[in-house]
């Protein structure tokens, strides 16, 4: 799909990346892009860039950091601040 041109953003949420479960996208913060992203850093080099966090839900339609969501999940996919 990004082959193909269609990009993501912040909020975002799809259905078509997870068979049987919509994703949603979460910008990261420039803290943690240049703390735990070098490579891509180095490869952009001034070039401004964003990245997102996808992140997926448990069994239960459950994402991160909702009141509901198991343990597990939050450790699996630390949210970024």
């Amino acid at each position: 799909m990004l082959a193909e041109g269609h990009t993501y953003g912040e909020g975002d949420v799809s259905g078509d990346i997870l068979e049987g479960f919509s994703v949603r996208f979460r910008g990261v913060s420039r803290d943690l892009v240049n703390a735990n992203l070098v490579q891509a850093e180095a490869f952009y080099g001034d070039r401004a860039f964003a990245v997102l966090q996808l992140l997926w839900p448990d069994r239960d339609g459950d994402y991160p950091c909702e009141e509901s969501a198991p343990g597990w999940l939050n450790d699996r996919q630390a949210l970024t601040p």
